[in-house]
């Protein structure tokens, strides 16, 4: 009965299959921490793993997979459309006065364009001509070898450092077109396919310069201000009345479809998102949106990834943890 309801519920699964895992893998984080101010390396680490394993599989998983959840903080990061606070005039008659006033308008328009753009490329220029930092590459130890005509009488293997070959930087926007590609579907639209065809050729012929700027860009990107703004996000999301207080009960299917819906509505808004959103989004842009979030509709596969995307984290942080040197 305890195998079928494990089946059954992936949540079952992984509080009783892979909660002992998380609970070692914790531990082990834990003690590193713990290790720097002279706590007790056995006891904090177990009674604070489980504390935190019980509180990520039991409250915090189950509840930011929910399609509900991934929605409503996407409206709250993205943001509604205000409504329009005065109806817009209507149409005059064609005039001296109205072509003064379009042709000024038009020249004003293109002149903060330049400067946008002047901008934009003299930022671009900082960014490339001064990268962030790049670690040292590591050094492996070997034992030196005794030169035959050497005066000591003791033989004695000093440690000596061999140089390691860095990897190839690897290409960073390779990840961010093969997820627009993935999220096009495998059957892409002319008009997505030829997008993404052509960013393709672009980012091949401008590989240094993306190598320098996207690392750059995705550091500025999540900013402490960003990240807090999330987490700000998630937090209105779980206590809509605020905190402390209960957690509100989930939405009921028709407020789910409710909102759902809002995600669907979503436009980009006037600017040059607003005329490439045809080509990107298609004639029917909800359908498309509607693609876009089916792979995220699903609380048990998404259940899966935030665990594979959690290992993934804690990895690349203690890389001790999956038995690398």
């Amino acid at each position: 009965m305890k195998l079928r309801e494990s089946r059954e519920n992936p949540l079952v699964l992984l509080a009783s299959v892979s909660s002992s895992r998380e609970t070692n893998v914790v531990s082990a984080v834990v003690a590193r921490l713990a290790g720097a101010y002279g706590g007790d390396r056995d006891l904090l680490p177990h009674v604070a793993a489980k504390v935190l394993v019980r509180l990520l599989v039991d409250d915090i998983l189950p509840k930011v997979t929910q399609p509900w959840f991934i929605q409503s903080t996407l409206l709250d990061l993205v943001g509604e459309p205000p409504p329009p606070l005065f109806a817009p005039p209507p149409a005059a008659a064609f005039s001296y006065h109205a072509l003064v006033v379009l042709a000024l308008s038009a020249l004003q328009a293109f002149s903060g364009f330049c400067l946008a753009l002047i901008d934009a490329y003299k930022s671009t220029l900082r960014l490339v001509q001064h990268p962030p930092p790049a670690p040292p590459p590591e050094a492996c130890t070997a034992p030196s070898v005794a030169s035959a005509h050497s005066t000591t009488s003791s033989v004695s293997s000093a440690p000596g450092t061999l140089p390691v070959h860095a990897s190839p930087a690897p290409a960073y926007a390779h990840a961010p077109l093969l997820l627009g590609a993935l999220l096009a579907g495998p059957t892409p639209r002319l008009a997505a396919a030829a997008t993404l065809h052509t960013l393709h050729v672009l980012a091949a012929l401008l590989a240094p310069l993306l190598d320098r700027l996207l690392p750059a860009a995705l550091a500025a990107f999540l900013s402490p201000a960003r990240v807090l703004n999330t987490v700000r996000a998630g937090k209105r999301a779980f206590f809509p009345n605020g905190y402390p207080g209960p957690v509100p009960p989930d939405p009921t299917p028709d407020e789910q479809a409710a909102l759902r819906a809002r995600v669907l509505a979503l436009r980009p808004p006037p600017g040059a998102f607003a005329l490439l959103s045809p080509l990107l989004l298609g004639p029917d842009p909800a359908a498309t949106l509607a693609a876009a979030l089916d792979p995220l509709s699903d609380a048990h596969c998404n259940l899966r990834l935030a665990v594979f995307l959690l290992d993934r984290v804690l990895v690349g942080l203690f890389p001790k943890l999956a038995g690398a040197p």
